[in-house]
């Protein structure tokens, strides 16, 4: 059986403030490195910096009805 190691928790309230849509967060927590309100602008705007090293998920201004 393999053995699965829980990922810490990483608080990301400060990196996505106000941010909303797709966001491509640096491998660091700590910027966002772009942003696009679809998955293909911010993939557009990924490639014309390079596509640097970093995570893609989606923000939401407001988090009060999430359960998860």
């Amino acid at each position: 059986f393999l053995k699965y190691k829980h990922m810490p928790v990483i608080n990301l309230a400060k990196t996505l403030k106000g941010k909303s849509g797709w966001v491509s967060v640096s491998n660091d927590n700590k910027k966002v490195i772009a942003q696009g309100k679809t998955l293909k602008q911010l993939l557009e705007k990924l490639k014309q910096l390079g596509n640097p090293d970093g995570f893609i998920m989606v923000a939401a201004k407001d988090y009060s009805n999430y359960v998860g």
